[in-house]
């Protein structure tokens, strides 16, 4: 009975060494080429994390040193530029959660948080992001070579609520038109909705008042125009053609009456837009204005702009 006792715990002795003498066989040659040449491939592909695996094989010391050099040059490039990501998951509360699964493209990434920078692969990735209990939150995250510990945010609603806040209301976001169609607005939505009616007005005022002024210099180019004609045929010493001359006396005094009105009318109504704009009273507490209308009639010898509207 002892015999056969010591027989097969030799047996299995003599299993466990051949098993470890497998598992620590040295790469040979053609693998370490193979997983150089294999390394570089997936650099290209920006596939990092199974080229350092590569690496990492042909890198070992055991292959031949030619490769193992390049190898492991190569590695150092690589964990220069592989990107990684440090991952930081709150439940409704706030609070830290870490026994949380993420999956990169519907592979598994990581079993739980402990908060350390994690290497991911370049390019656009879909990351989902679960705990047990709550629906799991997916991101759309495109991996930039050579970030280091880029921050990820999550939260996942369902976990660390109370019951009675987990069925809460849904938000005022997604709630159906329908069902908040006749609700109050606040205080704060009116300010933003209502226009500030004295302040329009005063812009549009000073505007009137401006096109007034620019009316008078029109008319008053107009009035220097007919003087000059009037000059031109009816000097003091030669009055070739009194009919012209007289025709533009009178135009030039209509001008400038005209151009005298519309420049004082101008220059009034401008300084009642600005006094307008700069008495604004909150949109909450002015009154409703009416519309503005602005008028304008020119005579002989007279001309005139009137304005009209409720402030």
């Amino acid at each position: 009975m002892t015999y056969r006792a010591a027989t097969l715990t030799g047996a299995v002795l003599t299993f466990v060494a051949l098993t470890s003498s497998i598992a620590r066989a040295e790469p040979t040659k053609a693998q370490c080429i193979t997983a150089n040449t294999k390394a570089q491939s997936l650099r290209r592909e920006g596939k990092l994390t199974e080229a350092r695996q590569q690496l990492r094989m042909c890198g070992d010391s055991k292959c031949p040193a030619l490769v193992s050099t390049d190898c492991a040059k190569r590695l150092d490039e690589l964990e220069s530029v592989q990107p990684t990501l440090v991952i930081d998951v709150k439940d409704a509360s706030g609070r830290d959660l870490s026994d949380v699964k993420v999956t990169v493209d519907g592979q598994p990434l990581l079993d739980r948080l402990d908060g350390s920078a994690t290497p991911v692969d370049l390019g656009a990735h879909h990351f989902t992001f679960s705990v047990a209990g709550a629906a799991p939150v997916s991101q759309q995250l495109v991996i930039r070579e050579g970030e280091k510990s880029r921050p990820v945010h999550v939260v996942l609603e369902g976990v660390g609520m109370k019951p009675a806040a987990a069925k809460a209301a849904p938000s005022a976001a997604s709630t159906p038109r329908g069902d908040n169609a006749n609700a109050e607005p606040t205080a704060n939505a009116i300010g933003e909705a209502r226009p500030r009616p004295q302040r329009t007005a005063g812009y549009v005022v000073t505007g009137v008042g401006a096109a007034g002024l620019a009316v008078g210099g029109i008319f008053g180019y107009l009035a220097l125009a007919a003087k000059n004609r009037q000059t031109t045929n009816c000097s003091a010493s030669d009055c070739s053609d009194r009919q012209t001359a007289s025709t533009a006396h009178d135009s030039a005094k209509t001008n400038g009456a005209i151009s005298t009105i519309a420049f004082v009318a101008g220059a009034a109504v401008a300084t009642v837009g600005i006094v307008l704009i700069a008495t604004a009273k909150p949109a909450q507490e002015e009154p409703a204005s009416g519309a503005l209308t602005l008028g304008a009639h020119a005579g002989p010898g007279m001309g005139e702009l009137c304005l009209s509207g409720l402030f």
